[in-house]
């Protein structure tokens, strides 16, 4: 069995500004898991860092997690 764990994040590396919509960003991104997977949980995350340029940010992300029990999805899928 293997887990697979993405986490998204909304903010644009660059300007540190969400440029997409949380809403938007999930139905983009459950529609790209159900068309390379067919399944998987997607939930509201929020994601903390600093920048190298010494800024701490909190940053909307979505996380998607995928249970191959199994282990029929290759990672080529996921990427």
């Amino acid at each position: 069995m293997t887990k697979f764990m993405l986490t998204i994040g909304l903010l644009d590396k660059d300007s540190k500004v969400q440029e997409i919509g949380t809403v938007h960003a999930t139905k983009l991104i459950t529609r790209i898991v159900t068309a390379k997977i067919g399944f998987g949980t997607i939930l509201d995350a929020t994601g903390v860092y600093t920048h190298a340029d010494g800024t701490m940010v909190t940053e909307p992300s979505i996380r998607v997690e995928i249970l191959d029990t199994e282990g029929t999805i290759s990672k080529d899928k996921i990427v």
